[in-house]
């Protein structure tokens, strides 16, 4: 039996349109938490990659100085042409007088070598002794600068994270302001009927009219603003994750920061054990003090074992391959005080690494106290806004509803709803603003 032909092209196209339809379907926006995001800006952030890379470019630095304590491997090969002929003269008996054949060569003897192409070959197998000492203190000199590449990811890492934090903080604030002018939209939308009936029913001026058309219009151009503000900030968020800046998604709501009680000696405390720029300062007179060492070092020195094979190929004359071993030492013994004065700079190298130890410290443990300062005005500042929020919003309420009734003016309207809306601003600037502090104070004690 036969199927219809009209079926049959169904069957064939179905599979097409759901095709089309999955691709031109909008792409839905996921919904983004604070940990993914963090998780993101650590493992993608293209600046923090850069950091991480320079760590394994230290790694293969080091693996490269152990090298030098090895044998090296030497091969020099020259093939020359003589531009000249080589002319040797043997004087008679240069070379002694035997008893029984008489004098060495019996005559004058001339010996020319043509011009030709020849190879000269030189092997030669080096194994520092030496310079063992030196070798080390720069291998441990090149550790040092790694364990700083690796505070430097640190500090590139929890700056990341404290930016991705005010970020998404930020958004969520401005999602609010988002909703908040929304609001004021409608209210505006309800207060243009309530008018336009008063001015039909001759209770209101047509320019009462007028200027709630204009407030309306004011709340819709703060709705477009906010609207740009997220987009803007949404893409600087995707900018720090490592991603397309115009990958869609939504933030996931945050409670208020949680009461986060902890005391300045505590705080002080983890921050001078895990601050990476404080560990970087003490890495750093490591460093100044290893430089010393080196430049100590210089004054030993350079005693080498060599083997060399040395062969000559078209070559008269002279014998074709020679082999020795033996000590080679290189010592520069005078210097005109180089050597001194680059110690001497050593020197103060170390003191400057101290100083600069020494000033973290202070700046490390005046941060923690600053941002403790801070958290508790953040604290203090929420509840306030909290309360002149509600009280504001029942106020505008009140009115309102009086105006309803006619028994308020328009003006007690708008005044009350500017106050409302200003009171609203503040109340999201503060919960942003201690989402912020609760983030800084973390950083400042070097939460990673």
């Amino acid at each position: 039996m036969n199927q219809h032909p009209r079926w049959t092209a169904a069957f064939f196209f179905f599979p097409v349109f759901l095709l089309i339809f999955w691709v031109a379907a909008p792409a839905r926006s996921q919904i983004l938490t604070l940990e993914e995001a963090l998780r993101l800006g650590t493992e993608e952030n293209r600046l923090s990659r850069n950091a991480a890379i320079e760590v394994d470019k230290m790694e293969d630095q080091i693996a490269a100085a152990r090298t030098k304590r090895y044998p090296s491997f030497e091969l020099y090969v020259m093939e020359s042409r003589l531009l000249k002929t080589l002319d040797f003269e043997f004087k008679k008996g240069v070379f002694g007088d035997n008893p029984v054949i008489g004098p060495i060569p019996a005559e004058d003897t001339d010996i020319s070598t043509e011009p030709r192409f020849a190879t000269y070959a030189l092997a030669r197998v080096t194994q520092p002794l030496s310079q063992q000492y030196r070798i080390g203190l720069g291998i441990e000199f090149l550790e040092i600068s790694r364990d700083l590449a690796r505070e430097a990811l640190r500090i590139r890492h929890q700056t990341v994270a404290n930016e991705i934090r005010h970020s998404y903080f930020e958004i969520l604030s401005l999602q609010n302001a988002l909703a908040a002018a929304r609001e004021t939209v409608s209210f505006y939308r309800e207060l243009r009927r309530v008018v336009d009936q008063f001015i039909r029913e001759g209770v209101a001026l047509s320019v009462d009219g007028l200027e709630v058309e204009a407030n309306l219009s004011g709340a819709l151009d703060d709705e477009r603003t906010v609207g740009h503000a997220i987009r803007s900030r949404k893409e600087e968020l995707n900018r720090l994750m490592g991603r397309d800046i115009e990958t869609a998604f939504e933030v996931a709501p945050i409670p208020e920061p949680a009461p986060f009680e902890v005391d300045g000696g505590t705080a002080a405390e983890k921050a001078l054990a895990s601050r990476p720029e404080l560990l970087e300062a003490r890495l750093r007179v490591d460093q100044a003090e290893y430089g010393k060492r080196m430049k100590k070092a210089e004054y030993i020195p350079d005693l080498s074992l060599a083997l060399n094979y040395a062969r000559l190929h078209n070559v008269e004359v002279l014998p074709e391959e020679a082999a020795s071993v033996g000590l080679i030492l290189t010592w520069e013994c005078f210097d005109w005080g180089r050597k001194r004065r680059e110690l001497e700079e050593r020197e103060r190298m170390i003191l400057q690494a101290k100083n600069g130890r020494r000033e973290a410290e202070a700046l490390v443990l005046s941060d923690v106290r600053f941002r403790l300062r801070k958290l508790d005005e953040a604290r203090a500042a929420i509840d306030t806004a909290r309360l002149r929020k509600e009280a504001s919003r029942e106020r505008l309420r009140i009115t309102m509803n009086r105006y309803r009734e006619k028994a308020a003016l328009l003006k007690d309207v708008l005044q009350d709803e500017a106050s409302f809306r200003d009171a609203t601003r503040k109340f999201d600037g503060a919960v942003l603003d201690l989402w912020k502090a609760r983030a800084d104070l973390e950083k400042a004690m070097g939460v990673d």
